[in-house]
């Protein structure tokens, strides 16, 4: 394998594998993944939460209960990524 191309390798694991960055926090291409994930992640619920008409609704705690539900495993591995 050339040399370049094995660098090439070892510069997207560094910054893929949470392992093998040594600084504190998520690399700055994971950052990215991350923002990625959250922005997919809004437009899908978005997309399918059906519209609220009625400023009143009682279905819409459920709503963003729902949501909230949805977002918390994603909040658990930012935080653990974190530590």
């Amino acid at each position: 394998m050339p040399q370049s191309l094995a660098r090439l390798r070892a510069q997207v694991h560094r910054q893929l594998e949470p392992r093998a960055w040594t600084r504190k926090g998520l690399s700055p291409t994971n950052k990215i993944v991350v923002l990625l994930i959250l922005l997919a992640t809004v437009a899908a619920i978005l997309e399918t939460e059906p519209v609220v008409y009625e400023s009143g609704s009682r279905d819409r705690g459920a709503h963003r209960a729902d949501g909230a539900r949805g977002l918390a495993p994603l909040h658990r591995r930012l935080h653990y990524a974190r530590m």
